[in-house]
């Protein structure tokens, strides 16, 4: 996981998010999610499902440039996390977060299937186990 981390300068960030559509991004550069794939609104924050959310990370949308003075661009990510003591199903979101997305890390598999390859499609549902996260990379 450390070094997955420091592939990926989206987990990196310098900066604050700013949680809101950014100039020029159809997106912004963090977006929370409920289980069934909408957006939380301020509201959902109050609810007991609070615990169960998903979170997207643009990688396109960091605002600190590198050493050099160039943008930093990097994959986006969408984790979803599932505090609750029983399994539950995940919606994911719809366009524009991303239209296919690949699993890279599952909390409820140690040690991961390399070989696993397959693609989920916004809109289709994953189940979470009890306790467990998921990171997918969205692939453009």
């Amino acid at each position: 996981m450390i070094h997955f981390r420091h592939e990926h300068p989206v987990f990196q960030r310098r900066r604050w998010f700013v949680g809101r559509q950014l100039r020029g991004a159809e997106v912004s550069d963090i977006s929370w999610f409920k289980p069934d794939g909408n957006a939380m609104s301020e509201d959902d924050w109050k609810t007991g499902f609070a615990r169960t959310l998903g979170v997207f990370l643009n990688g396109k949308a960091i605002p600190t440039p590198d050493s050099h003075g160039e943008p930093i661009v990097d994959d986006s990510f969408y984790i979803l996390f599932n505090a609750h003591q029983e399994a539950l199903t995940f919606k994911l979101p719809t366009s524009p977060w991303g239209d296919r997305w690949v699993k890279v890390v599952d909390t409820n598999r140690p040690v991961p299937d390399l070989r696993e390859h397959s693609q989920l499609r916004a809109g289709e549902e994953l189940k979470l186990e009890p306790h467990s996260m998921i990171v997918l990379r969205r692939v453009d």
